[in-house]
């Protein structure tokens, strides 16, 4: 069985506390390799929950970002 669901879940938590997240935070909630992590993403961003903000190659910030647009 998957644990990817549980992971997304913990991530999505997470957002709810601080909308901004990068790679290193998801692998220190979720123990995942870095390839999963950026699956879940990935993921995260092609469903429109994150947005990635830098534009970077390294170091991605992603922003949850109807969440942040709630307040804004």
């Amino acid at each position: 069985m998957s644990s990817r669901p549980a992971n997304v879940q913990i991530v999505i938590n997470y957002l709810f506390q601080k909308p901004i997240i990068d790679a290193q935070i998801v692998k220190e909630l979720t123990h995942l390799s870095s390839p999963s992590v950026y699956k879940i993403l990935n993921e995260l961003e092609n469903l429109g929950i994150l947005e990635e903000m830098t534009r970077a190659k390294r170091g991605k910030l992603f922003l949850f970002k109807d969440y942040i647009y709630l307040f804004s």
